[in-house]
């Protein structure tokens, strides 16, 4: 038991750069979907609701934008 935490101890930079190489690839999927979704979302955009919605979503954007600019 104590030869693996001093292991651990020597080796904590490989450990690192195996766990960042982890998170990175648990990423990978997540924002794949994101991009997917994304598109989908322009091309729904384009047609006329999804330009009424867009126009109705960018407003509430504006609305909530200047609300924060007056706080500051």
């Amino acid at each position: 038991m104590v030869s693996i935490g001093i292991w651990i101890v020597e080796n904590w930079q490989l450990l690192a750069a195996v766990g960042v190489l982890f998170v990175m690839l648990s990423m990978t999927g997540t924002i794949t979907q994101s991009v997917r979704t994304a598109k989908k979302g322009l091309r729904e955009s384009i047609t006329p609701l999804g330009f009424v919605i867009l126009l109705v979503i960018c407003y509430i954007v504006y609305q909530i934008y200047l609300s924060i600019q007056g706080t500051l």
